[in-house]
């Protein structure tokens, strides 16, 4: 967060966001630097799904957890969509994204919930479940429990999660959407400790810097 939304946040909440280790002068430090993320960034993280790719094979169905029609917001259409993912779903929270996204033609499904509490039963099931820069804006204490929410309600046979590495500041954050906000501060360690297989682009605590987690589910995971 920049000094602004970090203040906010606290005004708002009563409270520091979960999962910060650094002084919040290290964190504007950290957060100025953002902007200047460049094209080399984002070809990271996306090299960071190639170690996926082999659990992938014969899957058709994929669902991103939270969307927003923001610059490349696109990429992983075309991404799985050259692997054989013809079957494309959103779940998004904030209503507003779900209006614009609901605009757009060729989806399967687009679900309005908050995949903190959902429910199995408003949801099918999907082979891959991905959410990509979404773990961040969760309380560190609500993700896993919410990672086994949505495994729960989709069935994946495959899970993939993306966030940044460490200490980050949202340059593209909404301030009408309350969602939107970095609240919590995630490391490898965190998801080796799960039984995930982690990459990372970059560095830590610096623009750009990126972790993938991945998990393969039931059958699949004894194939991995």
């Amino acid at each position: 967060m920049s000094g602004v939304a970090w203040d906010r946040w606290v005004q708002e909440h009563g409270e520091e966001p979960n999962g910060s280790d650094r002084s919040r002068a290290e964190r504007a430090d950290t957060c100025s630097g953002d902007a200047k993320m460049g094209v080399e960034h984002f070809a990271g993280r996306y090299d960071t799904l190639k170690p996926v790719l082999p659990i992938l094979g014969g899957l058709t169905g994929i669902v991103s957890i939270g969307e927003q029609l923001s610059g490349g917001w696109d990429w992983w259409i075309k991404f799985f969509g050259d692997i054989g993912f013809t079957k494309r779903s959103v779940l998004e929270i904030y209503h507003p994204n779900v209006a614009a996204i609901r605009l757009l033609p060729n989806w399967h499904k687009v679900y309005e919930a908050d995949a903190t509490t959902l429910d199995p039963g408003d949801v099918e099931p999907h082979d891959v479940v991905i959410w990509w820069h979404g773990p961040e804006h969760v309380r560190h204490d609500l993700v896993l429990p919410t990672v086994d929410r949505l495994v729960a309600a989709f069935s994946p046979k495959v899970i993939i999660l993306g966030m940044p590495w460490g200490v980050h500041c949202n340059t593209e954050r909404d301030f009408e959407n309350p969602h939107s906000y970095h609240i919590s501060t995630w490391f490898p360690k965190d998801w080796l400790g799960h039984g995930y297989s982690v990459a990372t682009s970059g560095a830590p605590n610096t623009p750009g810097g990126h972790i993938t987690a991945w998990r393969a589910i039931g059958e699949r995971a004894c194939q991995a």
